[in-house]
C-alpha cells in the first residue's frame, strides 16, 4: 500500500496575485467609469506564512495608491480563482482567511495557479484624539473640531455601497450575457446587440446597458431583461419593432453605412438560355487547339478585427492582468503568451482569423471579444 506524500515533500505552488486595487475616490463614479490599477506578485503557498502575503499585498496598495499610512483596516479585500471560485470570492483579510485561501489552492492542480484579489479602499474617517488630562483649552477646542467632523464623515455613505448600485450592476451583467451579438464583425458592428422582432440589431453601449439595467429596478412594467425601456436611447426602435436609421448616432450610421458597401445587396442576373448543336461544339474545339487551364484565384476570407472599427484601445496593462482582470481563464492567457503577447494594446492589431490559426475555439472567441468590448472605449461624436 502507498503511503501518503508528505505535505513537506509535495511541490511547492508558485502561485501569481494580481491585486486589483480601486480608490475610493473612483467608486463613487458610475461602474463604467471607474479606474482599477493592478500590480502583481509571486508566492510561494506552504512556504510563506499569512504576514509575507499580508506584506506583498500592502505593498502593492502603497505603491499604487500611496497613502499616508498603510494598514489593512482600511480596505475590503476579497479573492476570487477562475474557474474555481468566482465572483464576488471570500474575503482575505485575516489569517483565518488565510487558511480559507490555502484550502482553495489546494484544489488546483496546477503548480502556477493565479489568484485575483480586489482591493477596494475604504472611504478616508477623521479619527478623534483622546483628549489628555493636562491638555490645554486650544487642544480641547481643536479635539472638539475634529470631532465634529468626524460626525459629519460618519453621515455620508458611500453610493457604491447602496443596495440599488449592487442590483444595477447585476443586471448589467444578466443583460451582457443575453444580448451578445451572434453576428460576424462584417455583418454587425458591434459585441451587444438588442434585436428586434424582424431581427433588426440595434448596437448597445455602456450607456445603454446602465440605463436598461436602472430602469429593470423599477418594475415589469417598464423594462425587464427582454422589454428595453421607454427612453430616447432606445429611440429608434418603433413599435413595429424596426430600428430607424436615422435615429441612431452619427458613428454608428457611418459604420452601418460602411458595412453596407463592403456587402452590397446581389442583383440578380438574368438567365439565358442557349442550345448548340454537336457540330458547333466540335468546330469550337477544333479552333482552340490543346485546352489551356485558366489561373485560379483564391478569395480570401474577410479579416475581421478583434477590436471594431467604432472603439479604440483601452489601458495598456500587462496581458497576464488583461486576461485575470476580465476573468478570461488560464487557457486564453496561455495561448496568447505561446504567441509573445505581452501588453493589451497588442491586441488591436489581432483579427477573428488570427485567433483562429493560433487554436483559440468559437467560446475563446466569444470570451475575448467581450473582455476587448469591456476594456476598450466606444468613439464619441
Amino acid at each position: 500500500m502507498h503511503s501518503a506524500i508528505p505535505a513537506t515533500e509535495r511541490p511547492t505552488k508558485v502561485v501569481t496575485f494580481v491585486v486589483n486595487v480601486t480608490a475610493s475616490t473612483e467608486l463613487k463614479k458610475p461602474i463604467a467609469k471607474r479606474e482599477t490599477k493592478s500590480a502583481s506578485f509571486e508566492f510561494r503557498h506552504g512556504e510563506d506564512p499569512w504576514d509575507t502575503l499580508l506584506a506583498r499585498m500592502l505593498s502593492r496598495i502603497d505603491r499604487i495608491l500611496s497613502p499616508k499610512k498603510i494598514g489593512i483596516e482600511d480596505y475590503e479585500v476579497t479573492f476570487y480563482i477562475p474557474r474555481i471560485l468566482p465572483k464576488p470570492g471570500l474575503p482575505l483579510e485575516s489569517e483565518e482567511h488565510y487558511r480559507t485561501l490555502s484550502t482553495q489552492i489546494d484544489k488546483i492542480a496546477s503548480q502556477n495557479p493565479t489568484v485575483n484579489i480586489i482591493v477596494l479602499q475604504k472611504p478616508a474617517a477623521t479619527v478623534t484624539k483622546e483628549v489628555p488630562t493636562n491638555s490645554s483649552t486650544q487642544d480641547e477646542e481643536l479635539d472638539a473640531g475634529s470631532l465634529n467632523t468626524s460626525r459629519r464623515n460618519q453621515k455620508k455613505k458611500d453610493t457604491t455601497e447602496l443596495p440599488g448600485n449592487i442590483h444595477v450592476s447585476k443586471n448589467i451583467q444578466l443583460l451582457r450575457d443575453v444580448w451578445l451579438c451572434k453576428k460576424p464583425d462584417s455583418a454587425c458592428p458591434s459585441t451587444h446587440c438588442y434585436v428586434t422582432a424582424s431581427d433588426e440589431h440595434l448596437p448597445l453601449s455602456h450607456e445603454h446597458f446602465n440605463c436598461w439595467a436602472a430602469a429593470m429596478l423599477k418594475g415589469n412594467e417598464h423594462a425587464t431583461i427582454s422589454k428595453p425601456p421607454n427612453h430616447r436611447l432606445f429611440d429608434a426602435v418603433d413599435a413595429r419593432g424596426s430600428i430607424s436609421q436615422e435615429k441612431l448616432s452619427p458613428v454608428l450610421q457611418r459604420c452601418l453605412a460602411l458595412e453596407s458597401k463592403s456587402n452590397p445587396p446581389q442583383a440578380s442576373a438574368p438567365v439565358i438560355n442557349l442550345t448548340l448543336g454537336s457540330d458547333i461544339l466540335g468546330f469550337v474545339h477544333a479552333g482552340m487547339g490543346p485546352q489551356t487551364q485558366m489561373p485560379q484565384h483564391r478569395i480570401e476570407p474577410t479579416n475581421n478585427p478583434l477590436l471594431p472599427a467604432t472603439r479604440i484601445p483601452g489601458e495598456d496593462i500587462p496581458i497576464i492582468e488583461f486576461c485575470t482582470r476580465y476573468d478570461l481563464g488560464d487557457t486564453i492567457l496561455k495561448k496568447l503568451q505561446e504567441n509573445s503577447f505581452r501588453k493589451a494594446r497588442s491586441l488591436h492589431f489581432l483579427s477573428i482569423k488570427d485567433l483562429k490559426e493560433m487554436g483559440f475555439v468559437h467560446g475563446e472567441v466569444a470570451e475575448l471579444r467581450d473582455a476587448v468590448e469591456q476594456w476598450s472605449t466606444l468613439i464619441s461624436n
